[in-house]
């Protein structure tokens, strides 16, 4: 009877801490949230060793209750498995009671039993599901980002220590982006991101998914939490580099024109090779054969002629260079405004980062 007596004590001063919340809160506030006081009676059928009413009920609430607080299901699920484990052995069912601790550590990492449910053996439990379990929470305000400089932070929260690794991706691509990780272990970190790297877009405007994964460096267990990231902001526009026009630019050295270099060679050639003939003939006749060296001659000075047009370079245009130099130039400051105006916008990029609703 003295036993029974004491384990009601604990039940009530638990009743107690599961309402304190409410009623430390307006009245307005109480009636906007019921769901302490269905917690409340859970813990009152826990009182009056009504366990199979505890889980019921509990399990109801559960099933029917939305927007529930993180902190209101775990100590919920910790009033379950404490009706699925009381202190009478024949009513224990540790199996059960560990599956509402393993529920309960993904919604609160660092899930501890009131003192009031501490009897022996339901906390050893816990400790089971927590080695059986590595549950992350993530947590991030509202954030906006401006330019490459810019970062924002996310909380990450494991039930045990762990290394952790964040990545994003856009909704529906096989692009990933590796944004930050630990080298340390521990249960609590903050991971950082950023919404463009200097040189590209890491976050424009849509809808991308964070992929946080934890890792125990002792057992290697490990787990991945996908989240939903929203992002909001303008489209950046950079400034093409303008193209250079080629055919904007003029000779910069003037040659002979071909045509008239070779007709002036094929006159001199031609003129060799007659008077190279007539030298040796007094007339032609039927019986004229031309003078082989007057021949060799005269295709020598014409091929002479079209090959120094070739090698003539030509002499340089003074107006043509300066032209030519004005418009590289134009270009090149054309070039270096586009870099400018480009580095100005990145430096002004600004998009405004949020996790989608986690829906639980």
């Amino acid at each position: 009877m003295h036993s029974r007596f004491l384990r009601s004590l604990r039940f009530v001063a638990l009743g107690i801490v599961a309402g304190v919340s409410a009623f430390a809160m307006p009245a307005a506030a109480q009636s906007a949230d019921p769901v302490d006081d269905l917690i409340t009676r859970v813990i009152f059928d826990l009182n009056d060793l009504r366990y199979a009413d505890a889980i019921r009920r509990g399990r109801d609430v559960l099933a029917s209750t939305r927007g529930m607080r993180a902190e209101q299901e775990g100590l919920l699920r910790s009033a379950i498995a404490a009706a699925y484990y009381p202190e009478e052995a024949e009513a224990q069912q540790p199996d059960s009671a560990i599956a509402q601790f393993v529920a309960g550590l993904k919604v609160v990492p660092d899930l501890a039993l009131p003192i009031e449910l501490r009897w022996d053996g339901l906390d050893s439990l816990l400790s089971v599901a927590r080695s059986r379990t590595l549950a992350v929470v993530v947590t991030m305000d509202e954030q906006s980002l401006a330019g490459p400089l810019g970062r924002g932070t996310l909380s990450v929260h494991a039930s045990r220590p762990a290394r952790f690794s964040l990545r994003t991706g856009a909704l529906g691509s096989a692009a990933i982006v590796r944004q930050d990780s630990t080298s340390g272990a521990g249960t609590r970190s903050t991971l950082q991101f950023r919404a463009h790297d200097g040189r590209d877009v890491v976050l424009a405007t849509g809808e991308y998914v964070a992929t946080i994964v934890a890792t125990d460096p002792v057992t290697g267990d490990s787990t991945v939490l996908t989240r939903r990231m929203l992002v909001e902001g303008a489209r950046l526009m950079l400034v093409a580099p303008p193209t250079f026009d080629s055919t904007k630019l003029r000779r910069e050295s003037v040659r002979p024109p071909l045509l008239r270099t070779a007709i002036t060679a094929l006159a001199f050639g031609s003129a060799t090779f007659l008077f190279g003939t007539m030298a040796g003939e007094k007339d032609f006749g039927d019986d004229f054969e031309p003078d082989g060296r007057a021949v060799f001659v005269g295709l020598a000075i014409v091929g002479a002629g079209i090959g120094s047009y070739w090698l003539d370079k030509g002499k340089a245009d003074p107006e043509a260079v300066a032209a030519n130099a004005a418009l590289r130039d134009e270009h090149r400051k054309a070039v270096d405004a586009a870099a400018a105006e480009s580095e100005r916008r990145i430096g002004e990029y600004r998009v405004t980062v949020k996790l989608a609703p986690e829906n639980r």
